[in-house]
């Protein structure tokens, strides 16, 4: 529900004030009125009343209508003020109204009082909302400036030929320049020379493609001496008539460029540790193949023949064997097959070191069960396979399979001197891994 008009009516004649009303109620105001003759009466209204409009007669036998506008214009300057009156003469109604009054109305047309009315309360709505909106202006323009003049990125318009038309004031952070020293400067004097034609072209495809964000990095020099790394977008918005600049977002990257510097320089360096650790595996590698090569001519030849002296001694002199000898030569003959399995793994382990790896998904579980199987790790002990749950994994066959081979072989040989010895395969994830 719309709020009654609150009408002070400055009149002391009972028949103009009963035609007033009838007019007021005939336009379809929604109003509530008070009434006053007098100045101190008039005053009190305008303090107690808050009026919306104020109607007031010309003259009055205790008051006139001048001195009431008078009143008005020090106590409510805003309230709208329309004269209604028989007497007031067109000559003293064009100086009223170049002195301030609203309007007038003449009691002999009160049919012109609504539309006046109507068009003084329109005409205050427009003014306050009109001051509204630019109050609100001025508060979000304040708003905004207090967070660029406080932000650490700086703001700056340039025209279409790249000088500064405005600046933030926190360019003094930036690169050392109060505000006035850059206005209408074209900045190029302050570009590192070897940057210049990447900001040139960043600038020219903005003026090439208006809303388009341009990013570019630069040195700009600093008023103290040196340059600071600028990270920079230009937008163009000279086709927008609110803004009719280039606007160049700009901040300061120097910390971010010398992190960037070190983590290159970090990486150069681990990239040569690489190389120098790669050429000292080489090397062991080589190491380890001539160290193979030994083994297989230099090892396994006297190894051979122990093995070979110790079957024909076994086979030509058994019967002549006591207890004791025979378990020296059981002891003699199983510790030159485990060092003869010991330099084959090594043979192996060389062998694999020096072949490129094949990597390829593995059933693990398959892999166990398909080695034990083919390798026919039975003996006079017959060892029991379990296997529990093996996950797939992604390595090199071969050289799981030797691993695997190891491994089994390794289980069964040193449980050989118990019965029925379980062999049990599983897994544990380790946390990282």
């Amino acid at each position: 529900m719309n709020a009654k008009t609150k009408i002070l009516i400055v009149e002391h004649d009972p028949t103009d004030l009963e035609l007033l009303h009838r007019e007021l109620k005939k336009g379809g105001i929604n109003y509530v009125a008070e009434i006053v003759q007098n100045e101190q009466d008039y005053s009190n209204a305008i303090t107690n009343f808050s009026p919306d409009i104020i109607l007031s007669d010309y003259s009055l036998p205790s008051f006139d209508g001048p001195t009431a506008f008078k009143v008005k214009e020090r106590m409510a300057p805003d309230t709208p003020f329309i004269f209604v009156s028989g007497t007031i003469g067109e000559e003293n109604s064009i100086e009223l109204i170049k002195s301030g009054v609203t309007d007038y109305a003449l009691k002999d047309k009160l049919f012109t009082l609504t539309t006046k009315v109507n068009r003084a309360l329109e005409e205050v709505r427009a003014k306050k909302e009109k001051q509204r909106v630019k109050e609100q202006l001025v508060k979000s323009e304040k708003y905004f400036r207090s967070i660029i003049e406080n932000s650490a990125d700086g703001i700056a318009l340039l025209d279409a030929e790249m000088n500064i038309v405005d600046i933030s004031p926190n360019c003094k952070k930036i690169v050392g320049f109060d505000r006035e020293e850059l206005l209408g400067k074209f900045p190029a004097s302050l570009f590192y020379p070897e940057d210049i034609p990447v900001i040139l072209d960043a600038f020219s495809s903005a003026l090439k493609n208006p809303d388009t964000a341009q990013l570019v990095q630069y040195r700009s020099k600093k008023k103290e001496g040196g340059y600071v790394w600028i990270e920079a977008n230009y937008i163009n918005r000279l086709n927008d008539p609110d803004i009719n600049a280039i606007i160049l977002n700009y901040r300061d990257v120097s910390d971010k460029k010398r992190v960037e510097e070190e983590i290159r320089k970090l990486n150069a360096e681990l990239e040569d540790r690489v190389k120098e650790r790669t050429s000292e595996l080489l090397d062991a590698n080589a190491a380890l193949e001539a160290f193979s090569y030994s083994v297989s001519h230099d090892l396994r030849s006297p190894l051979r023949s122990i093995l070979g002296f110790t079957k024909i001694i076994q086979h030509d002199y058994h019967s002549a064997f006591t207890p004791e000898l025979q378990e020296l030569f059981e002891h003699i003959s199983t510790s030159s097959k485990r060092m003869n399995d010991i330099i084959a793994d090594l043979l192996a382990l060389a062998k694999y070191g020096n072949e490129k790896l094949v990597l390829d998904d593995i059933d693990m579980s398959g892999l166990f069960n398909r080695v034990w199987n083919e390798a026919d790790m039975a003996s006079k002990n017959n060892p029991v396979l379990q296997i529990g749950p093996l996950p797939h994994i992604t390595a090199d066959v071969s050289m799981m399979e030797q691993v695997v081979v190891n491994l089994l072989s390794n289980s069964v040989k040193y449980s050989s001197k118990k019965q029925n010895p379980i062999v049990q395969v599983g897994f544990e994830e380790a946390e990282g891994a």
